[in-house]
């Protein structure tokens, strides 16, 4: 798990902190984790002006600023791949403020099908652009700490039922606190990780959502 902040100037923190958030939109699809191999100025620019009523100047820039993210983004984590044959998913939050997620909900990422296809090497990024960030665990033995979380995941599985959610939570936050060290992304900071079975696989969870917030997400999958 690597950390790592965003360098951007004070104009373009002020138009990200500007746009309107009124409900929940990510323009990319992620049915079925297909690869996004276009330019994704024209989506974001079109979720911002569904997430609220935005200006066509806010839209703009908006997706203008986290275009550029992205492609900076890919770039960084290719390298630290070291890949050259790769495709890529995204994720982009707009999210009004919820209490959905008053309860941490700790997990880790399984490898995604992108297109359809068993993965072989991915790394993800999160990055935080406004509102509460992501929650993320380093550990002292990962691999074990992660191995006790995704048998405590199965056994008491939240998606069944949602009161499972507290017993989740009251299970795993004892071993976090006794092994781990628990961080949260402050806005313009991201966080890189790896996802499925790795040792170095990210223990992270959804913030408690006092406030509305937007998430950048790259997903970057060798071939």
């Amino acid at each position: 798990m690597k950390f790592f902040d965003i360098h951007i100037s004070a104009n373009n923190k002020n138009v990200l902190s500007q746009i309107n958030i009124k409900k929940w939109v990510d323009p990319f699809n992620h049915k079925g984790n297909p690869s996004y191999n276009k330019n994704p100025y024209d989506d974001i620019y079109q979720a911002i002006m569904d997430t609220g009523n935005n200006s066509h100047e806010i839209a703009h820039h908006g997706s203008q600023i986290i275009s550029e993210m992205i492609r900076l983004g890919i770039d960084k984590l290719k390298k630290k791949m070291i890949v050259t044959d790769y495709n890529v998913i995204l994720w982009l939050r707009f999210e009004p403020l919820t209490d959905e997620f008053i309860m941490p909900r700790w997990h880790i990422d399984g490898n995604y099908r992108v297109n359809g296809i068993d993965a072989k090497h991915q790394k993800k990024m999160l990055i935080s652009l406004r509102g509460p960030g992501t929650l993320l665990n380093e550990c002292n033995d990962n691999f074990s700490v992660i191995q006790q979380i995704r048998e405590i995941n199965r056994e008491h599985d939240r998606y069944k039922d949602s009161k499972n959610i507290e017993i989740e939570n009251n299970l795993i936050e004892p071993i976090l606190r006794e092994k781990c060290i628990k961080h949260q992304l402050q806005n313009f900071q991201g966080v890189m990780y790896d996802v499925g079975n790795s040792h170095n696989a990210g223990i992270h969870s959804e913030p408690n959502g006092t406030r509305s917030r937007i998430l950048l997400g790259i997903l970057v999958n060798e071939l």
